[in-house]
């Protein structure tokens, strides 16, 4: 014989669905989950395009593009990084 669950499990099978959409990001309805994710690897290659177009500038006036342009790429990947560490886990979105 079946039994119907009480306001206790009830209630702890609500909590349930409100943490799953919690984890998924989406925080109100009709919203979907947040592009951190897409905007912290644009971040990522803009830094490295800026990097490598700093550098090959600089290599050009020197007259080593290529070697330049790989150290400002490789600056970039560090810069990159650097710059999501900070926007996105030392100072959160809110």
């Amino acid at each position: 014989m079946l039994r119907s669950a009480g306001p206790s499990e009830e209630s702890a099978g609500a909590e349930q669905a409100r943490r799953r959409r919690r984890i998924t990001g989406v925080d109100q309805a009709g919203r979907g989950p947040d592009a951190s994710g897409l905007s912290a690897g644009i971040t990522i290659v803009a830094a490295i395009l800026f990097g490598t177009g700093l550098g090959m500038g600089l290599g050009l006036l020197v007259g080593l593009p290529t070697v330049f342009a790989l150290a400002g790429a490789a600056a970039g990947i560090v810069l990159g990084f650097y710059v999501v560490y900070i926007r996105w886990i030392k100072l959160p979105p809110s």
